[in-house]
């Protein structure tokens, strides 16, 4: 068994983040999430013990490794990091000093673990709806969410573009949290629900079924961002208009965090 710290991405590792980017960019259901079309601004970082691999349309100075797909281009570069412990279990974060430290720029991307990495780690951490391919591309898709929203960089014109792209948030009833990391978490578990219903409607509803076994199970759910934000979407995106947890959960956030 390979040793989390010290894997290398295999071609099957590439090809599971070429089949995601195949599902979503320029999709239907794509288009309806993600209206504005900037996804193309978005790079995507692939990261194992020793290598880079950058997924990008732009042309950057970096070893190119080949055309991908939906006009991707895939570069490589080594890198001498040691990686914190578990960093390849998991999506999304910034590692902006290691590629300061290798010359490179990039204004809006996402990390990703490799997809058995990626795996193991939801294995280990009972995440039955994330430990498959199936589960790590609606991950690329949550990462991409949290990217497209961050490319609107005023905090009101976030809450105004929440707003705009899902408008059954606009109910007098309800208010928007105004914590920036939790919009943030809200935002992108409702695109990776929704994306889920249109392209799957099997996985959203074993999704949804994990989301309300954790709800009954976790004593603290409202003290975690992440757990509260998937929480919110779950409802919202099942249009629950008369849900009162949902009600309950806003009122706690704006509260807690105003």
């Amino acid at each position: 068994m390979y040793k989390m710290k010290d894997y290398l991405c295999s071609e099957k590792d590439i090809k599971s983040v070429e089949k995601a980017l195949n599902k979503l960019i320029d999709s239907s259901p794509s288009k309806k999430v993600f209206s504005l079309g900037d996804l193309d601004k978005i790079d995507i970082v692939l990261i194992d013990s020793k290598y880079l691999n950058i997924f990008s349309k732009k042309e950057l100075d970096l070893d190119f490794v080949k055309e991908s797909v939906k006009g991707y281009k895939l570069y490589k570069k080594e890198h001498k990091s040691e990686l914190e412990e578990g960093r390849l279990g998991y999506c999304g974060g910034e590692i902006n000093k290691l590629l300061e430290s290798l010359g490179i720029k990039l204004n809006n991307y996402f990390t990703l673990a490799p997809l058995e990495t990626f795996i193991q780690h939801q294995k280990k951490k009972g995440n039955s709806c994330w430990e498959n391919e199936e589960g790590y591309s609606f991950t690329i898709f949550h990462e991409f969410a949290h990217e497209y929203f961050s490319i609107h960089s005023n905090i009101d014109e976030k809450l105004e573009y929440f707003k705009t792209t899902f408008p059954d948030l606009n109910d007098s009833n309800r208010g928007i949290p105004p914590h920036p990391l939790l919009v943030h978490e809200i935002f992108a578990a409702i695109c990776e629900l929704k994306l889920a219903m249109l392209f799957e409607s099997d996985y959203f509803n074993d999704l949804t079924q994990m989301l309300d076994q954790e709800m009954k199970e976790m004593k603290e759910y409202f003290f975690d961002i992440h757990n509260m934000a998937y929480f919110v979407a779950r409802n919202y995106v099942n249009n629950f208009d008369n849900y009162h947890d949902k009600l309950i959960a806003l009122d706690f956030v704006k509260n807690k965090f105003k």
